[in-house]
C-alpha cells in the first residue's frame, strides 16, 4: 500500500473539516426551510380559519341584534334599512365562509354543516320580516325565541368546534416548530463538537509531524556539541545544559587563543633579541676587520 505523504494528509484533513461544515450548513438550511414552511402553515391555515370564525361570530351577533331591533320598531319605515344592514352582514359572513372552506385542515363536513346552519337561518328571518309587516308581534316573538335562537345556537356550536380544531392545529404546529428548532440546535452542537474533535486530532497530528523532525535535529546538535556519537548515551539532556556547555567551550577556546598569542609574542621578543645580538656581533667583527686592514 502506497504511503500518503504529509501534504496529501493535510489536504485530506482540510477536506474532511470542509465537508463536515458543509453538511452542517446544508442541514441547517433544510431545517430553516422546514421551520419556515410550518410557520407559514400556522399563519395561512389555522390562524386564518380561527380569525375568520371569530369574524363570523361577531357578524352573527350583529345580525341577531339587528333582527331583534326589528321587533321593537314602532312602524315599518326603517324596516327596509335594517334588512339591508342584515344583508350586508350576510355578505361579510359569506366571505369568511369561503376562507374557512378553503383553508380548514379538519373535517370539511363540519364546515358544510356550519354553512348549512347559517343558510337555514335566512328563511326564518324572511318570516320575521313578514310577521313584522303584518304586525303579528306574538308570532314574531315566538319565532325569535325558539327557531331563530335555536338556529343561532347551532351555528355557534359548529363555529366553536371548528375554531377549537384550528387553534389546536396551530398549537400542535407551533410545538412541532419548537421541537424542530431544538433538534436543529442539538444536531448543530453535535456537528460542531465533531468538527472541533477532527480539528483537534488533525492539529495534534500536524504538531507531531512538525515537532518530531525538530526534536531529532536538536538531538543531533546536542550530540555534536557534547562530542558523542549517535550510539553513545548522551551526556547533555536539556537545552540549558547545551547552552552552558557551549559557553564553556567558547571560554576554553578563547583562553587557548590567548595563551597561543602570549607564546607567539614571547617567541617574537626572543627572536628580536637574537637579531639584535647578531647585529652587534656583526658590527664588532666588522670594526675588528677594519682595524686589522689599517695596521697592515
Amino acid at each position: 500500500m502506497a504511503k500518503i505523504n504529509i501534504k496529501t494528509k493535510i489536504r485530506l484533513g482540510f477536506i474532511a473539516v470542509f465537508l463536515i461544515m458543509a453538511l452542517t450548513t446544508i442541514y441547517l438550511i433544510f431545517q430553516i426551510n422546514n421551520i419556515a414552511k410550518k410557520t407559514k402553515i400556522i399563519y395561512e391555515h389555522p390562524l386564518k380559519v380561527s380569525n375568520s370564525i371569530r369574524d363570523v361570530k361577531i357578524e352573527i351577533y350583529k345580525t341577531t341584534l339587528l333582527v331583534r331591533d326589528i321587533k321593537y320598531l314602532e312602524n315599518n319605515q326603517r324596516l327596509d334599512d335594517l334588512i339591508k344592514m342584515v344583508k350586508r352582514e350576510d355578505s361579510l359572513i359569506n366571505v369568511d365562509f369561503k376562507i374557512i372552506r378553503a383553508l380548514y385542515l379538519g373535517n370539511k363536513t363540519d364546515v358544510e354543516d356550519l354553512i348549512k346552519s347559517y343558510n337555514d337561518l335566512r328563511p326564518i328571518r324572511q318570516k320575521l320580516y313578514q310577521l313584522k309587516r303584518e304586525n303579528n308581534l306574538d308570532s314574531l316573538d315566538y319565532l325569535l325565541q325558539n327557531k331563530n335562537n335555536a338556529q343561532i345556537d347551532t351555528i355557534i356550536h359548529f363555529s366553536d368546534m371548528i375554531a377549537a380544531f384550528a387553534n389546536m392545529k396551530a398549537d400542535n404546529t407551533f410545538n412541532e416548530v419548537i421541537k424542530t428548532e431544538k433538534k436543529s440546535l442539538y444536531i448543530s452542537i453535535l456537528f460542531l463538537l465533531i468538527t472541533s474533535l477532527v480539528v483537534f486530532i488533525f492539529s495534534i497530528y500536524l504538531s507531531k509531524r512538525i515537532t518530531e523532525p525538530l526534536k531529532k535535529y536538536i538531538d543531533d546538535v546536542t550530540l555534536v556539541i557534547s562530542g558523542q556519537s549517535k550510539d553513545a548515551e548522551p551526556k547533555v539532556q536539556h537545552e540549558e545544559e547545551i547552552f552552558d556547555l557551549t559557553l564553556e567551550e567558547l571560554k576554553k577556546s578563547y583562553t587557548n587563543i590567548e595563551q597561543q598569542n602570549e607564546e607567539i609574542r614571547s617567541f617574537n621578543e626572543q627572536l628580536a633579541r637574537l637579531n639584535t645580538s647578531l647585529e652587534e656581533k656583526v658590527r664588532q667583527r666588522t670594526n675588528e676587520l677594519k682595524k686589522s686592514i689599517r695596521n697592515c
